[in-house]
């Protein structure tokens, strides 16, 4: 069988890997495919640490060899041009380097590094995507949409879809877009899925904040910073608190907590109504399935389409209905089309209420609505259904 090299310039002990990455990789390798990866983990935490160990040993177990190399942040350029630079002879000089068959580059970093080793080697390049990553960094306002460097990144980009011979979206947006400028380009969509195994409803247990037992529960997962739009939550959970006498907002991040309670505080939202909450992944399940009802509202402009939320499979998964502000991604129109959840309009007057008493309407489904939810997910957002499509992928390109 012949060897896959996948590149992340995520870390594997990154959360994001724990959820996009090594789940894809067991299943993949499970599909008989041999599997190596190139990762680059912050900080070196690979030469120490259970965690480390534990997923060194998962991917030993599944026959997935694993190169970790070190990322170097700063200064930005140079520490990216090194970083690929290493990548490349890591590839080159890996124990599998003579089996190479395909190269599945994570990102458009490891795109970059991927059309080099295509050049050395002949092989054919899939380039994931994943969301605009150019797009995305004008609406982190990391770049301005005018920089030259926004500009060389989408030359670049373009250079990435031209080179490579399969293109991996999360979106149908996405490629409807990518179709007006490569109509003739590969393109697959596979949107963030989720381990329906391990994100299934379960009873609400000791998990939940004491002062929740009992009440209404508005439950936000993930950062809170740069694309999230939390003044826009709190505002939803207002609304919900008006209607609701005993709506509760958790946040389960790990963002700074007194950053968090700031905007809690600055809204008016009294402290015996939300906690700020950090948890480990393998608790997230629980936390959703004991709640009623997932926020997730966003400040994206340029890189909406592209976006395909963890949270949102993840929420599903685990019965639990959805509320999400429009254009993002395809999520509008599959929440109108599976009735799982409602769409605000935040910058609307009046969105934020409207939301509220469609929400409040869609809940009084009850288990119905739970399990549409979970079937809903089971069917587009299954771990199942991403390796299925990744597999169909490989074998046609190798």
């Amino acid at each position: 069988m012949k060897n896959i090299l996948y590149i992340t310039y995520d870390g594997l002990l990154d959360p994001v890997a724990k959820s996009q990455v090594l789940p894809y990789l067991s299943g993949l390798s499970k599909k008989g495919f041999l599997v190596s990866v190139i990762s680059f983990e912050k900080e070196n935490r690979t030469r120490t640490g259970k965690d480390a160990d534990r997923t060194r040993a998962d991917l030993e177990r599944n026959n997935v060899f694993w190169k970790a190399l070190k990322y170097h942040k700063s200064p930005p350029v140079p520490a990216t041009i090194f970083d690929i630079i290493t990548g490349f002879y890591s590839a080159l000089s890996g124990p599998r380097r003579d089996d190479l068959g395909l190269i599945h580059a994570r990102g458009y970093i490891p795109a970059l590094l991927g059309v080099s080793l295509k050049w050395v080697s002949g092989k054919k390049l899939i380039f994931d995507m994943r969301g605009f990553w150019p797009d995305e960094k004008v609406d982190a306002k990391a770049w301005r949409e005018d920089s030259p460097i926004y500009a060389l990144f989408k030359k670049i980009e373009r250079m990435l879809i031209n080179r490579s011979d399969e293109i991996v979206v999360l979106t149908v947006a996405a490629e409807k877009y990518l179709r007006k400028d490569f109509p003739g380009a590969a393109i697959s969509v596979i949107p963030c899925c989720v381990d329906t195994g391990l994100f299934a409803p379960k009873p609400r247990g000791d998990i939940i904040p004491d002062k929740a037992k009992d009440r209404f529960i508005l439950i936000y997962l993930g950062s809170t910073g740069t694309f999230y739009d939390l003044d826009g939550m709190a505002l939803f959970f207002k609304a919900l608190k008006n209607k609701n006498h005993k709506a509760y907002f958790w946040l389960v991040t790990n963002s700074a907590v007194k950053d968090v309670e700031g905007v809690m505080f600055g809204h008016g939202i009294d402290r015996n109504d939300f906690a700020v909450t950090n948890l480990d992944y393998r608790d997230i399940p629980s936390a959703l399935s004991g709640s009623d009802l997932s926020i997730m509202f966003y400040k994206r402009r340029l890189s909406s389409r592209g976006c395909s939320p963890i949270k949102f499979a993840e929420s599903l998964s685990c019965g639990l209905p959805v509320v999400i502000n429009s254009g993002i991604g395809d999520t509008e129109e599959f929440i109108n089309k599976e009735k799982v959840g409602v769409i605000a309009d935040v910058s609307s007057p009046g969105g934020v209420e409207k939301a509220v008493e469609k929400a409040s309407e869609l809940l009084s489904e009850g288990e119905d609505l739970s399990k549409r939810c979970r079937f809903a997910a089971e069917k587009y957002f299954s771990l199942e259904y991403a390796v299925d499509k990744y597999s169909m992928i490989y074998r046609r390109l190798l």
